[in-house]
């Protein structure tokens, strides 16, 4: 079960940031096309990035750019979720969505934060939400406030449909198994 489970880990950990670097940057890049852009290029993993040229922002489309990065890897994973199956057994579906769910809800902590960090401070430059700050107009509080029902929305369904209760119960199962080979391997 331990091979199992670090397998799936580091598989489901995989593949989730690549899927999530993929709706993040099409996300910016979908809105650069919506602009007039075209994508030249697509960078994936931890370094991810999306170059767009020829795009002409205006004051509705620049602000949606910068949101978009974080709002389309959400909402298919919020779609993704709504369909989760609490009584199917694989450690890797199980891995895999719990994974997903905690990074979605990481990914929104930013949108929460970093509005009120900007009431008292310089935010953090070149990220999305600064951006989304600096471009929308929209007052701080307002844009922490969208971000805490977005990630009570998400935690809600990931609640209601089991998943983080199934991933959590995978967790501890392997704890139990894990103390019983240290004390297997102990002779005791």
């Amino acid at each position: 079960m331990m091979k199992k489970f670090v397998f799936s880990t580091c598989l489901s950990f995989i593949a989730y940031l690549y899927i999530y670097t993929f709706l993040h940057e099409m996300g910016h890049g979908l809105i650069g096309m919506l602009a007039g852009g075209s994508i030249d290029r697509l960078v994936l993993g931890l370094n991810a990035r999306v170059y767009i040229s020829n795009a002409n922002y205006n004051k509705f489309t620049l602000p949606l750019m910068n949101i978009m990065g974080m709002l389309l890897p959400y909402l298919v994973f919020l779609v993704i979720s709504l369909f989760y199956n609490k009584n199917y057994q694989p450690i890797l579906y199980k891995i895999f969505h719990g994974i997903s769910v905690i990074g979605i809800l990481g990914s929104l902590v930013p949108w929460v934060v970093i509005p009120v960090i900007s009431l008292f401070d310089t935010p953090p430059p070149g990220d999305d939400v600064t951006h989304f700050l600096e471009n929308s107009w929209l007052y701080p509080l307002i844009v922490s406030f969208a971000g805490l029902l977005l990630l009570g929305l998400f935690f809600l369904v990931a609640k209601k449909k089991g998943i983080l209760e199934n991933y959590f119960n995978l967790v501890k199962s392997l704890r139990t198994v894990w103390n019983q080979m240290k004390v297997k391997n102990n002779g005791g």
